[in-house]
């Protein structure tokens, strides 16, 4: 992934690649917008904290859960009398499931834990934290364990929230938006997609119109756009340089590929959007 100008690569302490503080300790957190490699957590168990993610804001009260994949611009300015947790850890830290798998990998960002639960997750990260700091033999694989454990937890309360209908027409649609995310910058073809999952185009399509009600293509176009307004948005880039840094020779191509999948133009969207500082 090419990283947007500007933006902080700020990486934790990663330490085995995996960490996990608790918010009160502002220290550890970085004071502007920034995206990295890894995936991260923030649960609040206490206080209220205001939070950008991409280019929406996004309010966190007590059990809230804000969960980041790779590659998402996010800032959490942590505020007074914030009480909670920050789990970080690397794509590689553990072997995952299919089940923690599409946990990890659903594009919702967001869970409210049921009163009834929260201090179970609590609990649970304290667990983490204190195995995290003081473990003894054999720490990483235990921290493995309790992840494994997190992300289930996570799972169930993911699907008592929405309830979707796991088949395998699901499935492969997930399968396709996470290779997506790796691959946007150089697959542009949904045939390119149906290759790597061994798939024919027309049942690749097929599938992702059933699951989503839009085709591939639209799937492919929008995360490309995404990243043409991330680039307008937080690095101030022209079109010519944000043409540059998705791949597209031909400027005139680019602009007009951007305002039919956008319904506007690149100069108008720089326009109704505030630049956002980093």
């Amino acid at each position: 992934m090419k990283p947007i100008r500007h933006l902080n690569a700020w990486q934790p302490h990663l330490t085995g690649n995996i960490s996990i503080t608790r918010l009160e300790d502002a220290r550890q957190l970085p004071t502007s917008i920034h995206r990295h490699e890894h995936f991260e957590m923030i649960y609040l168990s206490c206080g209220k904290l205001d939070c950008k993610i991409d280019m929406g804001d996004l309010s966190l009260t007590a059990g809230s859960l804000c969960f980041i994949q790779p590659g998402k611009p996010h800032h959490f300015p942590v505020q007074p009398n914030v009480q909670g947790f920050r789990l970080c850890f690397a794509p590689q830290f553990c072997r995952f499931s299919p089940e923690n798998a599409r946990t990890l990998n659903a594009s919702q960002s967001f869970l409210q834990v049921p009163a009834d639960k929260q201090a179970a997750m609590t609990d649970l990260l304290e667990f983490m934290k204190q195995e995290f700091e003081h473990g003894g033999l054999y720490r990483m694989e235990v921290l493995s364990e309790f992840l494994k454990i997190f992300l289930i937890y996570l799972g169930r309360l993911s699907a008592e929230q929405t309830r979707p209908n796991f088949n395998r027409g699901t499935q492969i649609f997930e399968k396709f938006m996470t290779l997506l995310e790796r691959k946007y910058l150089t697959h542009r073809r949904p045939a390119d997609y149906a290759e790597e999952l061994f798939l024919s185009t027309s049942y690749l399509n097929q599938t992702v119109k059933a699951v989503s009600g839009r085709t591939t293509s639209y799937h492919i176009h929008q995360r490309v756009v995404l990243e043409a307004q991330r680039l307008a948005v937080y690095s101030n880039s022209s079109l010519k340089e944000a043409a540059s840094s998705l791949g597209f020779e031909d400027i005139c191509h680019f602009s007009r590929f951007f305002k039919k999948a956008a319904g506007q133009s690149f100069k108008e969207f720089k326009q109704r959007t505030p630049l956002i500082a980093v």
